[in-house]
């Protein structure tokens, strides 16, 4: 039987090429996305040249009836729409559309929407190359390529093959429309889909009513419009995961594997509840998507192995990595939290650092009462830390105009902030600091009596 290693190898090289996969297809969407939106900007623009007086439409001037001629040009442009979503897999569109297509009177503002709708359901259900459709194939295809290849691992791990069944499409469809998070990814990209018409509609009918000019009009809806890809784009990452693992879940039962190890990315992203699984076994019969086997939650990046009791992994390694983006080795029995307290915590930046008491260089004033008080120059200031800038990991926002009114680089600058009592006040306070330039801009940011 091969070592650990080879196991780890495998599950890695799987979810490496589903991730480069999925990230292919989501290079293609976003274009599709960022096509829909010139789409429609253009119907947008179109609608603005009609209608528009000082570059700006009221919501009223909207609500007219479109002329006998813009309705028989109306006309046209449904019957092109419907010709190109009669396939569309969700009927209830062109149900919608051809109501539309029925009717006499329609509004200018019922005949926009009508056009960008139709846009947005090309692309999200274009028979070849819509959203719901493509992540169907990809789907698909990761879940079958997880399978076989996880036959073929355990063939040449075990040194041992046997006859099987191949896959049918029938439990394929089956698997990847399994409602494992509550709904499945038919539905949910339905449901995106039912959500950016929403959010569009809304958009457009704000812009109207506040008298947005066609810039603002078309900036909120590219807003929105990138929206709804992030949301696209998390459903597809977590989806593939899902199949991916459970192509590998498949393959474990068939071929009598009785456990897996839980196998978390070893770097900084990954979720504390990945974090707290790694290293550990589980029964196959047992396996949860969700609860013990992944993915975890939206985004998840762990995979399991197979495991094996008389397997020693001492001699052993797995990769981790480093914030520069390189990988490194491991030993293969250190799971995430060991990985974290050896390599990582001993060479973390903390958010913020104590350092040693300060004294105050400058007078400062502050009013009670309506009177003017001073605190002293040369008062000591306690509890002192540096919260952002150099010596800890929290960006000082503006250290780069202090480097250029006073001196040194930007990454030399520190933000400081410190106690100092009088005998009647607790004082916080904060200021600027340069090894070489010394301290700046004293502010004091609260007080509290004592």
């Amino acid at each position: 039987m091969q070592p650990n290693k080879y196991w780890i190898d495998r599950a890695l090289e799987r979810e490496d090429r589903a991730n480069r996969d999925a990230n292919k297809y989501l290079i293609e969407l976003k274009k599709q996305y960022e096509r829909a939106m010139l789409d429609i900007e253009k119907e947008i623009s179109i609608f603005y040249g009609k209608y528009a007086e000082d570059n700006s439409i009221s919501y009223e001037k909207a609500k007219e009836y479109l002329s006998p001629k813009e309705r028989v040009k109306f006309q046209d442009r449904l019957d092109y729409f419907i010709e190109l979503v009669q396939n569309n897999p969700n009927g209830k569109y062109n149900t919608e559309i051809r109501n539309m297509s029925n009717r006499v009177r329609i509004t200018r503002y019922q005949a926009l929407l009508t056009e960008i709708r139709a846009h947005i359901d090309m692309l999200f259900g274009d028979k070849y190359n819509g959203y719901e459709p493509r992540t169907t194939s990809l789907l698909s295809n990761a879940y079958e390529e997880s399978y076989y290849r996880t036959k073929y691992d355990t063939a040449i791990g075990l040194g041992v093959g046997k006859a099987f069944s191949g896959l049918n499409q029938n439990a394929i469809t089956e698997a990847i429309n399994y409602p494992w998070s509550g709904a499945n990814y038919s539905n949910r990209i339905w449901e995106q889909k039912a959500k950016l018409i929403t959010n569009l509609n809304n958009t457009i009918t704000q812009g109207m009513v506040q008298g947005s000019s066609i810039d603002n009009m078309t900036q909120q809806l590219s807003q929105k419009m990138d929206v709804g890809y992030k949301n696209a784009q998390r459903l597809i990452r977590t989806e593939s995961n899902h199949v991916l693992n459970n192509g590998v879940l498949k393959s474990y039962a068939d071929d009598g594997i009785d456990q897996y190890e839980y196998v978390a990315t070893l770097d900084l992203r990954t979720s504390s509840i990945c974090q707290s699984l790694d290293g550990k076994i589980f029964d196959v019969e047992k396996a949860r998507s969700g609860v013990n086997y992944p993915p975890l939650h939206p985004n998840c990046r762990s995979t399991t192995v197979a495991y094996f009791d008389d397997d020693d992994r001492a001699d052993y390694e797995r990769l981790a990595k480093g914030e520069d983006g390189k990988y490194y080795k491991v030993p293969a029995d250190m799971n995430y939290n060991q990985w974290y307290n050896k390599y990582v915590e001993p060479n973390k930046i903390p958010k913020t650092l104590k350092v040693k008491d300060s004294f105050l260089n400058e007078q400062l004033s502050y009013f009670d009462k309506g009177k003017r008080n001073f605190i002293p120059n040369k008062s000591m200031i306690t509890d002192v830390n540096i919260i952002a800038g150099m010596g800890v990991s929290t960006k000082f926002r503006v250290s780069e105009s202090y480097a250029t009114t006073i001196g040194g680089s930007a990454d030399e600058w520190m933000k400081k902030v410190g106690r100092l009592e009088s005998s009647k006040y607790v004082f916080d306070i904060h200021w600027v600091e340069h090894d070489k330039y010394g301290p700046q801009s004293y502010k004091i940011k609260s007080r509290k009596e004592k």
